[in-house]
């Protein structure tokens, strides 16, 4: 997904030459985002749904992921790196960190800041498509650290436009 979001940042540079607004070009890739994932075949939105939401199996899952992204970031410095939470945060079913964030080096390193929180924002269209409650209170990009990503199993998605970040609610 690396590329799809660059092509955000390209296309937002072209955008603003022409006077597009931030919060504009935001919305324009949360409809494009939201439309990608939406024309996915129901079954595979339902599996993608059932896969998030099994808890013993998403620990598995993510567990392999970290060791897979690690010994990838062993090879390419700078490479997404995970650390799956379990036990899992408090009040959360699930939850892992990203520890290294590429897109948020890229933009600190190149000067598309602005752009960050948008795109941390494509976080919550995919999951909510899939039905899938998200919670994060920390970024890379803005805390530095890590991003958490923390499921409520049974919690409603929340909404993504206006964005996360902008609602007031304490979640980036």
């Amino acid at each position: 997904m690396v590329f799809f979001e660059i092509d955000f940042v390209s296309m937002g540079e072209v955008l603003k030459k022409s006077g597009v607004q931030m919060e504009d070009i935001g919305h324009l890739m949360v409809l494009a985002y939201e439309r990608r994932f939406h024309r996915m075949p129901g079954i595979v939105k339902t599996i993608a749904h059932k896969s998030f939401t099994n808890v013993k199996s998403l620990n598995r899952k993510y567990q392999k992921k970290d060791e897979q992204n690690a010994s990838n970031a062993a090879k390419h410095p700078g490479s997404f790196e995970t650390k799956t939470l379990i036990p899992p945060e408090k009040g959360y079913d699930f939850s892992y960190h990203n520890l290294v964030c590429p897109l948020s080096n890229f933009a600190k390193a190149h000067g598309y800041e602005e752009y960050m929180p948008y795109l941390c924002n494509l976080d919550y269209v995919m999951f909510g498509v899939f039905g899938v409650p998200l919670f994060r209170e920390h970024t890379c990009f803005e805390d530095g650290d890590y991003c958490d990503f923390k499921l409520k199993v049974n919690a409603e998605p929340m909404e993504y436009w206006p964005p996360v970040f902008a609602q007031g609610k304490g979640y980036k």
